[in-house]
């Protein structure tokens, strides 16, 4: 049994409801089995309510019988009842004494304490699994699952490969092999797992993001975008698709075009704050203050305790002359973050140029220190510094400010 996600929610529920019982033929068959068959034919129609219901009918008929409590186990998985599920799967790993049943609830119960998050016992449990049946190849799928979220990267890699050994055709499997070889930092074999996931299925959107994401992170930028659009054209409802789209044109330096990708990625996903942040960013880039100025509000409403957010409003304040409220916006970034070197740089603008240069020499000096790659708050150091020792006018040096 394959690892299936479900957000279902409900409680169980005992007695079979009003709805009609698909035909069994009842006439020779003991109870127990007609029970099963029932609640067989509501579990393929997606019924698992009425599924469990049936299928605790038949388990009052065979108390003993491992295959009903794997039937159980199968539908409690689906309505999301994960604990209830782990017992069922247990009960019928006592009671069994078929392989392949043992196998299927062995599977299966590792799959359910996968989703419970207890994943060393998960990883026991698929290697029991492995060990009844070493050529079976979503057993080691299932481990390399476990093994990626134990951080075991090597581990989880080597038992990716060995179920493509036995079965190559799993696009999935590529894909989570590529999964851990990027944590490994292997970008340029991730790259080829991920493409090879698409190549087997080309209609998945996830491997070309996945793709499209290392292919950014190593500066890959047109072949970065190629994978994007390929991704967002399979999935057009995908808001991070479009922001790591934008994210590529960004550091292009292509902003109007980052602009309309980042708006999409925020209609589609309007309560994201990072992405309204880079919005705010790009606008600053295309020099539209005021948007900028809203942006940068926005996300201290999304995220009210974001400092970059407030040092940006900051920024943008101070560069319409309102400098009381990019006091205060400063002010906030550094409450939330007080090794905010920008915010620091910030303040000594305003304390600069409303004749505080004492002070804006010793922001100027904190932004520095903070962060030595701050250049324009050196460069006012300096300047200040010289005001302070030899009264020489700072303002009538030219110097271009930059964030």
């Amino acid at each position: 049994m394959e690892y299936v996600s479900n957000d279902l929610q409900g409680s169980i529920e005992m007695a079979l409801p009003a709805t009609p019982v698909p035909d069994v033929d009842i006439t020779t068959r003991p109870v127990g089995e007609l029970w099963l068959e029932v609640g067989k034919m509501y579990f393929e129609e997606h019924a698992y309510k009425e599924a469990l219901a049936a299928f605790n009918r038949a388990l009052q008929a065979d108390p003993h019988s491992p295959q009903i409590r794997v039937h159980i186990g199968d539908t409690l998985f689906q309505l999301a009842l994960y604990e209830e599920a782990l017992a069922a799967f247990e009960q019928a790993l006592q009671y069994s004494t078929d392989t392949t049943c043992t196998l299927y609830a062995c599977n299966c119960k590792g799959n359910v304490l996968y989703r419970l998050g207890r994943y060393e016992e998960a990883r026991v449990a698929y290697h029991r699994a492995i060990e009844l049946d070493p050529n079976e190849a979503i057993f080691y799928y299932n481990l390399g699952l476990v093994l990626t979220c134990l951080n075991r990267q090597q581990e989880a890699i080597a038992a990716f490969e060995r179920a493509l050994g036995l079965d190559s055709s799993d696009p999935y499997t590529y894909n989570s092999l590529g999964n851990s070889l990027y944590r490994l930092h292997r970008h340029e074999q991730a790259i080829a797992a991920y493409e090879r996931a698409a190549v087997l299925d080309p209609n998945e959107a996830i491997f070309h993001y996945n793709t499209a994401k290392i292919l950014a992170l190593l500066n890959r930028n047109e072949e970065a975008l190629v994978a994007y659009r390929r991704a967002i054209e399979l999935e057009p409802g995908d808001g991070q698709a479009y922001n790591g789209m934008g994210d590529v044109l960004f550091a292009m330096q292509c902003y109007e075009e980052a602009l309309i990708v980042y708006r999409q990625s925020f209609h589609l996903t309007p309560g994201d704050a990072a992405i309204c942040y880079k919005l705010g960013l790009v606008l600053v880039r295309l020099n539209r203050r005021m948007e900028a100025l809203a942006a940068f509000a926005h996300v201290t409403r999304l995220a009210p305790d974001y400092a970059p957010a407030y040092t940006q409003l900051g920024h943008a304040l101070y560069n319409l002359e309102y400098y009381y409220e990019a006091l205060t916006a400063f002010r906030r970034a550094i409450q939330l973050d007080p090794y905010d070197a920008w915010a620091h740089y910030g303040i000594g603008n305003i304390l600069r140029d409303i004749g505080c240069e004492k002070d804006a020499f010793f922001s100027y000096t904190r932004a520095a220190r903070l962060d030595p790659l701050c250049k324009p708050a050196r460069l006012w150091r300096t300047q200040m510094r010289l005001y302070l020792t030899t009264g020489k006018d700072w303002r009538r040096v030219a110097m271009q400010q930059t964030m």
